[in-house]
């Protein structure tokens, strides 16, 4: 399979390439209605500085955090399929830094292996957790599991990696879902 390299997908620019250590959050279909992101995009659109999108993924991620959805992902038979699938392919089709469940989005920090392009690997991670999350859990299911589509950036430099590696370890915490980061059990993290 054959790597995008720098490419667009409209917004910002996006890189697709082996050796790429990548930050990459995805998320349930019902953790955000439209209408809402639709709101947080014009009331971003009008904000006077060049930070935009990154004020647009706050809110996101500061939206995601209050739990809105189903929260499939509370389910420890769903949440663990989906960290299951993040480490098969571990060191075969990319390496697995580090990555939290939460109930209702993923975030993970995986390097890129030759052959393996980002948007295939994301792809088969939900194809694969939507049919066996739809295996074992016992309830009602939406027709569609995960949102079309993911967020990645590319890690640029240490700082930002730290910084990554920072927000998985927290994000259960600033959710309130926890007080010690080392209380939720879905999660790796190589030690900080």
């Amino acid at each position: 399979m054959t790597h995008l390299g720098w490419y667009s997908r409209g917004y910002l620019p996006h890189c697709d390439a082996p050796g790429a250590l990548q930050a990459i959050t995805f998320r349930l279909a019902d953790s955000l209605p439209l209408d809402v992101l639709k709101k947080m995009e014009r009331d971003v659109a009008a904000s006077p500085d060049g930070q935009k999108n990154r004020r647009l993924r706050r809110r996101i991620n500061e939206w995601l955090d209050t739990g809105y959805g189903a929260c499939l992902l509370n389910h420890p038979e769903c949440a663990a399929v989906v960290a299951d699938s993040f480490r098969f392919f571990h060191q075969t089709r990319y390496e697995l830094i580090a990555w939290v469940v939460m109930p209702n989005h993923v975030h993970l920090v995986i390097r890129q292996y030759e052959g393996w392009p980002l948007g295939g690997v994301i792809r088969s991670w939900k194809v694969f957790t939507s049919k066996k999350i739809r295996e074992v859990h016992g309830g009602p299911l939406p027709e569609k599991i995960w949102q079309r589509g993911f967020w990645d950036r590319l890690i640029r430099n240490e700082h930002h990696y730290e910084a990554a590696l920072q927000y998985i370890a927290d994000n259960p915490v600033h959710a309130g879902l926890v007080a010690s980061s080392h209380e939720w059990p879905w999660m790796g993290l190589p030690s900080l």
